[in-house]
């Protein structure tokens, strides 16, 4: 399916509830409330049944430009990306092609850990105030060596009209806008017909994100030497 920006899916809203191609101005107040309903619906799908969506998955050298991304010696907290969410597993630095890994544990276990010199990790912070990295200050860290990790991020919402829809059928939003649209107009009827399209289709979305490669076996390898995760 092809890439929908907001102005894509709110013109199919458009064409769905007034029954022609004239289209919102996007400066009208249907299409800015159409774009509230976007990022509404954006937040059902980014938080749905628990699910961890494979579209949020990002890395951390992939992150803005003002993100550090090498570590310095002498300097153990780093800043994540603003759309951080949680990592995914371990932390690496990388020297020459050879990575050293870092377990993360919860902020709550750093005092057991303190005075040690194994490689642990742990984040701080909140949505609020954004997340840091911190690494177990009785580390010696070379400057130069990379820093690498991949981390699950909040969904990215609709700020103008060539937004992209990060979801994998982006139609999902179409028919969520329009029970909205129907339910603000007591459009019982109607309302309900979109919500169950819309459901159908976040449903669907969560089934393939479960799926895995084709002819490939889906195994979790478990690793007993395992630092617990950040907050599990």
């Amino acid at each position: 399916m092809a890439v929908q920006t907001e102005n894509d899916i709110l013109n199919h809203v458009y064409s769905n509830y007034e029954g022609d191609v004239t289209n919102w101005t996007t400066t009208s107040d249907e299409y800015l409330a159409g774009r509230r309903y976007c990022n509404q619906g954006i937040a059902m799908w980014e938080n749905y049944d628990n699910t961890k969506w494979r579209e949020l998955y990002s890395k951390h050298e992939n992150s803005a430009s003002d993100i550090v991304k090498t570590i310095t010696a002498g300097t153990y907290t780093y800043t994540c990306a603003s759309d951080f969410r949680e990592p995914v597993s371990y932390i690496r630095t990388v020297r020459q092609n050879v990575s050293t890994y870092y377990g993360v544990i919860p902020v709550e276990e750093v005092p057991v850990y303190d005075d040690e010199t194994s490689l642990w990790v742990y984040f701080t912070g909140s949505p609020k105030d954004g997340y840091t990295l911190n690494f177990n200050p009785e580390l010696t860290l070379a400057t130069g060596d990379t820093l690498q990790y991949e981390f699950y991020k909040y969904a990215t919402a609709f700020t103008a009209t060539t937004s992209k829809a990060e979801m994998r059928n982006p139609f999902f939003l179409v028919h969520y806008v329009l029970w909205r649209m129907y339910k603000n107009d007591g459009e019982d009827g109607k309302a309900r017909e979109e919500f169950q399209i819309a459901q159908q289709m976040l449903e669907q979305m969560r089934v393939d994100n479960m799926q895995g490669v084709w002819n490939q076996p889906f195994n979790i390898n478990e690793n007993a030497e395992q630092v617990d995760g950040f907050g599990y």
